[in-house]
C-alpha cells in the first residue's frame, strides 16, 4: 500500500448506504456540504486540507484501525464486531438500530431457541460467536452477505442482524428472542491519526446535547484535543427555507396592510424588508465572525468587558467557533452574589453600551438579557453577535443633538430633531405635536439626574412619536434598545446605576468630534 495523500492532509470517511443521507445532513448542517457526482466516491467538503472517501460503513472501521484513515463516521455495531481500538469522537444518535437474534415463531418453544443443534447465519461473525459462546448454543455459524432475513427457516434456524424497528423481521415472520447491543452512527478517530499533531488539532470533542437553541441555530459544547473548551455555534439545516417561506408570508402582508392610509406611514414594507436583510445576513456566520473580531477591537483595553474569542480555522458559512465562557446570564441576574461585584457589574454594562453609541457608533442590536453573561470577578461578556447596528456618520450629530436634549428635559429641542430626520411625517399639527413632548417633559422638571429613568424618557417620547405618527430612524429604534437594556439590567444588578449622569461625559466627548451632520429631510413648518 503506497500513501495516497501528502503529510498534513487528513483522510476522511463517510458511510455509503443507508447512514450516508443522515451523515451528509449532519455535515450539511455544521457547513461541511458534501459535494459528489454520480458513481464518484471521491466528494469534496469546503474545507482544506481533507480528502475525502465514501466507503462501506465497516470497511471504515477496519481502515482506522489499520491506519489508512485517519476520521470517520461508522456504527457502534461494526466497531463492535472488529473490537477495533479507535476513539470515539462524537455520538451523533443518527441510525439508532438494534443488533438482535430473531427465529421463526414456529421453531421457538415458549419464546425461546429449543435446545438442539441449530444454524445461526449473520454478517456479524465475531459478535454472533461470541452470543453462541455466552449463551451456551450447539449452533453453527452461517456467515451471510445481506439479506440474512430470508434464510429462515429453510437454510438457517436463526438469524444475528440489525433492526431499527422490527417491520422486515415481523414481514418475514421473525421473532426477537435477544438483543445482542444498540448501535448509531458515532464519528471515530484511529489511534495514528490521534498521535500526530497535525491532525489532532483538527479532532474535537462535541457535546451531543445543545447548551443553548435557538430557532437558527443551536450551540454545543465542546472540546479540543488541546483541552480547550469551545463553544459551537451551528446553524440548524432547515433554517433558511423556513425563514425565505416567513419571510414572504409577512411581505406579502405588508404590501396588503401598506394600502391603508393610517398604516402607510409605518412603512411596513421597508421595515419588512430591512427585517429581512437583517435575518438574511445571521445565516452567515462569517458575519457574526467579522462583527465579533469587530467589537472585539473596540473593546481592547476596556477593563471588564469581553467577546469571546474565535478560533477562525473553525469558523465556517454556517459554523462558528469560539471560546466556551462560563457566566450567569443576565436573566438570572439575581444569582449574581456579592454587592461590590454587582455593582461593577452594572457600571461596566452602563459604561459598555455608552461607548457603543457615543463613541464607537456600532452597536450589539441584540442585546437581550439572554446575550450578556455576568462573570464572577466583575467581567461583563457579550454573546451572539449576529445583529448589530451602525450609526452613519452624518448621523450621529443629529442623534448626539436629541440624546442631549431628552437628557436636558428639553421638550421644545427633543421635538424639533425628531421631526426634522424623521423618514416619514403624518401629523398635520406640529404645535400640538410639540405641545405633548413640552408636557411630558414637565414632570421630570426639579428632578435630580439620579431620579430620572432612561426607559421612562425614552419610552415616553416613542408614545409621543407613534401617536402623532412621526416615524424615527431605525437604527436609533436598536440603539434606544440597547441603552433600555442595559438600564434595566444595571438597575437590577444595583438600584442606584444612574445611566442619565454616566451618559453626560461620553456626550460631551460625542459632540466635540462629531463628524458634519447630514441635512434635515425636512424644516419645521412655518
Amino acid at each position: 500500500m503506497t500513501p495516497a495523500t501528502e503529510p498534513g492532509i487528513l483522510r476522511f470517511a463517510i458511510p455509503k448506504g443507508r447512514m450516508y443521507d443522515g451523515v451528509a445532513s449532519l455535515l450539511s448542517a455544521a457547513g461541511l456540504g458534501v459535494r459528489v457526482s454520480s458513481r464518484n466516491y471521491r466528494p469534496s467538503i469546503p474545507i482544506d486540507d481533507f480528502e475525502v472517501k465514501i466507503l462501506k460503513p465497516r470497511a471504515i472501521v477496519e481502515m482506522l484501525a489499520l491506519g489508512a484513515r485517519d476520521l470517520g463516521f461508522a456504527g457502534a455495531d461494526w466497531v463492535a464486531e472488529e473490537r477495533a481500538d479507535l476513539v470515539e469522537l462524537l455520538d451523533t444518535g443518527l441510525d439508532r438500530v438494534r443488533l438482535v437474534a430473531a427465529a421463526p415463531r414456529d421453531l421457538l418453544e415458549n419464546g425461546k431457541l429449543p435446545e438442539r443443534p441449530l444454524v445461526v447465519a449473520s454478517e456479524y461473525e465475531q459478535l454472533t460467536r461470541r452470543w453462541i459462546a455466552e449463551r451456551q448454543l450447539d449452533a453453527t455459524l452461517l456467515h451471510s452477505y445481506g439479506a440474512t432475513e430470508v434464510l429462515p427457516p429453510e437454510d438457517a434456524d436463526c438469524i444475528v442482524d440489525n433492526t431499527a424497528t422490527g417491520s422486515t423481521l415481523r414481514a418475514n415472520n421473525l421473532d426477537i428472542v435477544d438483543e445482542l447491543l444498540r448501535s448509531t452512527t458515532r464519528l471515530y478517530a484511529g489511534h495514528k491519526a490521534m498521535s500526530d499533531p497535525v491532525h489532532r488539532e483538527r479532532i474535537e470533542h462535541i457535546e451531543r446535547d445543545p447548551v443553548a437553541a435557538a430557532s437558527v441555530a443551536q450551540v454545543h459544547e465542546g472540546r479540543l484535543t488541546s483541552g480547550e473548551r469551545v463553544a459551537l455555534k451551528i446553524q440548524r439545516p432547515e433554517a433558511r427555507s423556513q425563514i425565505e417561506r416567513d419571510l414572504a408570508i409577512l411581505s406579502m402582508g405588508a404590501t396588503l396592510l401598506d394600502v391603508v392610509p393610517s398604516i402607510h406611514l409605518l412603512s411596513l414594507p421597508g421595515a419588512v424588508e430591512r427585517f429581512g436583510k437583517a435575518l438574511s445576513d445571521q445565516l452567515d456566520f462569517r458575519l457574526e465572525a467579522a462583527n465579533n473580531r469587530r467589537l472585539t477591537k473596540n473593546f481592547e483595553g476596556f477593563k471588564g468587558v469581553k467577546v469571546p474569542r474565535l478560533f477562525d480555522d473553525l469558523c465556517t458559512e454556517r459554523v462558528l467557533a469560539m471560546e466556551f465562557i462560563d457566566g450567569v446570564k443576565a436573566t438570572d441576574a439575581d444569582k449574581v452574589e456579592g454587592r461590590k461585584i454587582r455593582r461593577r457589574l452594572a457600571a461596566r454594562g452602563g459604561e459598555a453600551i455608552l461607548k457603543m453609541v457615543f463613541r464607537d457608533g456600532f452597536v450589539h442590536a441584540d442585546m437581550h438579557p439572554g446575550n450578556i453573561l455576568l462573570q464572577d470577578d466583575g467581567t461583563l461578556v457579550f454573546i451572539d453577535l449576529g445583529m448589530v447596528a451602525e450609526i452613519p456618520d452624518d448621523l450621529m450629530g443629529p442623534w448626539i443633538d436629541t440624546f442631549q436634549a431628552l437628557g436636558a428635559n428639553d421638550g421644545v429641542a427633543a421635538a424639533r430633531q425628531f421631526y426634522m430626520y424623521a423618514p416619514s411625517v403624518g401629523t398635520k399639527d406640529y404645535a400640538a405635536y410639540e405641545r405633548d413632548m413640552v408636557t411630558f417633559f414637565d414632570r421630570f422638571e426639579g428632578k435630580k439626574l439620579g431620579e430620572i429613568e432612561v426607559s421612562e424618557v425614552i419610552g415616553g417620547a416613542m408614545n409621543i412619536l407613534r401617536r402623532h405618527r412621526i416615524q424615527i430612524e431605525p437604527v436609533f429604534t436598536v440603539v434606544n434598545l440597547g441603552i433600555l437594556v442595559a438600564e434595566g439590567v444595571g438597575k437590577q444588578l444595583d438600584p442606584d446605576l444612574d445611566l442619565v449622569a454616566m451618559a453626560m461625559p461620553y456626550l460631551a466627548e460625542a459632540a466635540s468630534k462629531a463628524p458634519p451632520s447630514r441635512s434635515p429631510r425636512r424644516e419645521l413648518p412655518a
